[in-house]
């Protein structure tokens, strides 16, 4: 209703009881898979490898 224009932000969170923080706020999940993506790339590159393909991810990853 945003998008078309029919409401304001302020209205429309106040009738989905949405605070407009929540609004304005980035998704933290898409944060952290664009932070985590070059380690998901270099794992999978590993276990892909056919010498690899038994191992676990804690195998994979140095604590």
């Amino acid at each position: 209703m945003v998008e078309q224009g029919l409401l304001s932000i302020s209205k429309a969170c106040r009738l989905t009881r949405l605070s407009r923080r929540s609004w304005y706020r980035p998704d933290p999940s898409l944060l952290r898979l664009e932070r985590d993506q070059p380690i998901i790339d270099a794992l999978n590159a590993i276990i892909q490898e056919p010498t690899h393909t038994r191992w676990g991810f804690w195998k994979c990853f140095y604590r």
